[in-house]
């Protein structure tokens, strides 16, 4: 055998292949030598734990591609072309043993793997064929049509044909002994009176542009748009499985992120990743709304710097590096985000815009560069621990409309904290619901208090807009509020303050068990200990607010309340993890743009085509934003925005319309 190995490899095919498969490899792990040290200048951080839950993600969105099925014909296109290079590599490592050392493996002469690989080379051309339809007639605005994009698709179209009739001449001519149905079609129709000899020839001629594709492909991948087909598999093993609402930590020293050695190496990573499919655009609200804002582009453009200022740095030229922000990225771009994580949900390659853009956003806030609006909440938050530039002591004034006094928590002992937030605090337009909120607690029997002027905004969008140094004074003040308190548990109706001290508040030694109280509320209708004395006859639709769902997973316990009261309950098209964000999150709704269509706007336009009586949400700054909407479209008095705690007030008997003057006032607000 020794001897018949180095007879193939010292013969004029045998170094041919030699010298191509080295000259191909040695490109390969240049760049590939070269996108890690690129890699290496980024931040560390630690993506080998929880390896058991890396191996069950990997499965479902590498091997399974869950995510794709967003899109359930593109889905099944992909994973027709992915099975295939998974079954066809199996082919290609064979015929690289054959081609260097002329050792015919006999696995390419089982029949059964060479059926199901007939199979697959069929699907992927059908595959291919379904994606170039796509770009052609029905492409996405965010998708791009590049030299590159139909380069990759010729490539593989062009090593399933190779193989084909290499197969099949291969097969007339005797070179070949096991062939699939398919080749054996093409054999019969095409190559019927092909001459043995010249079989041979026609097999070898394609066995070699086969091997060629191949080799000329593994290259083209690390020096084009095409370098996710390479890294995404570990960009999605080494995903991010700290909570969705929990941001990355802020340097101290020099707080976010301008420049290639300020991101960490896995941001760094998701510009590799990238596909480029659009799916992030597609799905963002600033994007669709004709914000300056498109997901897409800022991983694309983070690729950019990576590679270009990266470069720079490998050779110590470290005064030349351009920031990110402002040479790649425009500030405009980062104040468009509303945080609501539909990018990072739809993503199929496990990108992480959002920590992204925050890190880049707390470098604008570093340096100052922060409009005058924003700026001017930001001081109210300072210095009045609220956005709304309100005493402290104005915090619980809507408080005096009940007929009954809440406890304080700081001097009375109680189970819950009802950790009430700015908005339902101070906003008018949701005064009803947090009226109804604190009839609802204590007529359900529940145990609760609150802390009065102590409570400060829980900071979660004043992290969101990058202004850590404040984030941190309001957690303090709370933790130091909460402190005095005696409860065993905190209930909100605010998902945002809900999510923030779920998930960032354990960062500063301060765990609580907390609630949103659509939680509490399901878990007492199902165990019997809440009544209604009535029904509630409206046809109604649900908003999941984005922190409350797409962050923390809450779909189902507001949809079971609303079921319980009787309503009927109609989804709007978007809805759990691809509702529609309303525009308030991440600080925009303090924040002043222009835009062709204001997210608020466009949801309850496609509530309205439901032709429902109410559109039902589960958070304060939804009816603000919303109650603007209905106006903005000129529904107003065709549809009602109500939180659900409204509705629940309503079937225990305890609901009341606030009066004329509230009412007014409300549009000013």
């Amino acid at each position: 055998m020794f001897s018949s190995i180095m007879a193939h490899i010292t013969s004029p095919a045998g170094i041919a292949f030699w010298l191509m498969f080295i000259i191909s490899w040695g490109i390969f792990l240049q760049r590939f030598i070269f996108l890690v040290r690129l890699l290496m200048l980024g931040k560390k951080e630690k993506r080998l734990d929880k390896i058991d839950e890396r191996i069950k993600y990997f499965i479902k969105n590498v091997i399974f591609g869950q995510k794709l099925f967003d899109i359930p014909y593109m889905g099944i296109a992909h994973l027709m072309v992915f099975w295939g290079f998974l079954i066809f590599g199996i082919k290609t490592g064979c015929e690289f043993v054959n081609g260097l050392v002329g050792i015919k493996i006999p696995v390419l002469e089982w029949t059964p793997y060479v059926y199901v690989l007939d199979m697959f080379a069929l699907l992927v051309i059908l595959g291919l064929f379904a994606g170039t339809v796509r770009r052609i007639f029905f492409k996405p605005e965010p998708v791009k049509n590049s030299l590159d994009a139909c380069l990759c698709l010729f490539l593989i179209f062009f090593l399933m044909i190779t193989y084909f009739i290499g197969e099949a001449a291969g097969f007339m001519g005797g070179e070949v002994t096991v062939i699939g149905p398919f080749t054996a079609l093409l054999a019969g129709v095409f190559m019927n009176n092909m001459a043995a000899a010249t079989g041979v020839t026609v097999c070898h001629i394609f066995w070699w542009a086969h091997m060629s594709g191949i080799l000329f492909f593994l290259d083209y991948i690390v020096y084009s748009k095409h370098l996710h087909l390479a890294t995404c598999p570990f960009n999605s093993f080494l995903v991010n499985l700290e909570p969705k609402g929990k941001l990355p930590p802020s340097d101290e020293k020099s707080p976010g992120a301008g420049r290639i050695d300020e991101f960490s190496w896995p941001q760094l990573m998701d510009g590799y990743a990238c596909s480029e499919c659009g799916r992030c655009a597609m799905n963002c609200p600033a994007y669709n709304s004709g914000s300056k804002l498109s997901p897409q582009e800022i991983i694309h453009e983070m690729k950019v710097h990576i590679l270009t200022e990266g470069s720079k740095m490998l050779k110590k030229n470290g005064s030349e590096v351009k920031s990110i922000i402002g040479d790649y990225i425009k500030p405009e771009e980062l104040w468009g985000c509303y945080t609501c994580y539909s990018c990072v949900e739809r993503c199929p390659v496990s990108n992480c815009h959002v920590p992204s853009i925050v890190q880049m956003r707390r470098k604008l806030i570093d340096k100052g560069e922060v409009d005058e609006k924003l700026s001017e909440v930001l001081n109210f938050f300072g210095r009045y621990g609220n956005s709304f530039g309100q005493s402290e002591r104005n915090r619980t004034k809507w408080t005096k409309k009940l007929d009954f006094k809440i406890r304080d928590a700081r001097k009375e002992e109680v189970e819950y904290l009802w950790f009430v937030g700015d908005y339902a605090s101070y906003d008018l337009s949701a005064a009803p619901a947090t009226l109804s909120a604190a009839r609802v607690f204590k007529k359900a029997g529940l145990d609760f208090g609150i802390l009065y002027e102590a409570e400060r905004n829980a900071g979660n969008d004043v992290r969101r807009i990058g202004e850590e140094g404040l984030f941190e004074m309001l957690v303090e003040k709370n933790i130091e509020a909460m402190g005095k308190g005696k409860f065993k548990k905190i209930i909100t109706t605010d998902p945002h303050t809900y999510n923030v001290i779920k998930n960032e508040y354990p960062k500063f030694n301060a765990t609580y068990e907390i609630y949103h109280y659509t939680e509490i509320l399901d878990d007492l209708i199902k165990k019997g200990h809440l009544k209604f004395n009535k029904k509630i006859e409206k046809s109604v639709t649900y908003h999941d607010p984005c922190y409350l769902g797409r962050y923390n997973g809450i779909f189902e316990e507001p949809r079971d309340i609303l079921k319980a009261l009787g309503v009927n309950l109609l989804e709007m098209p978007r809805n759990r993890s691809f509702s529609y964000c309303c525009g308030a999150g991440g600080g925009k709704i303090w924040m002043e743009e222009e835009l062709k269509e204001r997210p608020g706007y466009n949801r309850i336009k496609e509530a309205m085509e439901l032709k429902v009586d109410s559109f039902v949400v589960a958070c304060p700054k939804d009816i603000s934003m919303f109650i603007d909407a209905v106006k903005g479209t000129g529904n107003d008095g065709k549809i009602v925005i109500k939180d659900i705690i409204e509705l629940v007030a309503e079937a225990m008997g305890e609901y009341s319309q606030p009066d004329k003057k509230e009412d007014k006032e409300k549009a000013a607000v």
